[in-house]
């Protein structure tokens, strides 16, 4: 086979295929392997003429893209270190990784938001299996009842805080035998 775009007869040894749609039509040619360095945009067999388009014209004008402008470096919030393992906020900023389980707690008030960042909500959203499903119903109910208790003692509601202390004792489960009265 010879080079379908040649001007001369060339051996199809190393060859290109060439793919072109010009108004919906689709063409394609098999090229020698120097056809595109020599025009890229060579006019196909059976497809209309590339045109004016220069493909350097184009490139040179083409303006420089312009610096990024550089993000605010966040600031770390003021947090202490572990008292147990000695991990700085910054360390584990570095690592992505606690030291200890206390970590939790030292590091909350910087770890709340940026949980809230990846997983968009800082307690558990999901399904939890259908055997703990009423225990913890019961006691997120409890821990609610709770609060509406302190806020009613603040309040020197006592007659509400007397109906939720009631309400928080026939929904605890009962205390084991021989423990405090």
């Amino acid at each position: 086979m010879e080079c379908e775009d040649c001007p001369r007869d060339c051996p199809l040894d190393k060859s290109v295929q060439l793919t072109k749609i010009v108004q919906g039509k689709l063409s394609k040619a098999l090229v020698c392997a120097e056809c595109p360095k020599r025009d890229p945009l060579a006019t196909l067999p059976g497809g209309a003429p590339s045109g004016p388009f220069s493909l350097q014209a184009f490139l040179a004008g083409i303006k420089p893209a312009a610096p990024a402008p550089e993000a605010p470096v966040p600031e770390l919030p003021q947090v202490p270190d572990c008292p147990h393992c000695g991990l700085s906020f910054l360390e584990f900023r570095q690592t992505g990784r606690l030291g200890c389980y206390r970590d939790y707690e030292v590091f909350k008030p910087a770890l709340l938001p940026l949980i809230a960042k990846i997983q968009h909500a800082t307690t558990h959203e999901g399904s939890v299996p259908a055997r703990a499903a009423a225990r913890l119903e019961r006691e997120a109910r409890i821990a609610a009842l709770k609060h509406e208790l302190g806020e009613a003692v603040l309040a020197e509601n006592y007659e509400r805080a007397a109906e939720l202390r009631d309400e928080i004792r026939a929904l605890e489960p009962p205390s084991p035998e021989g423990e405090g009265s």
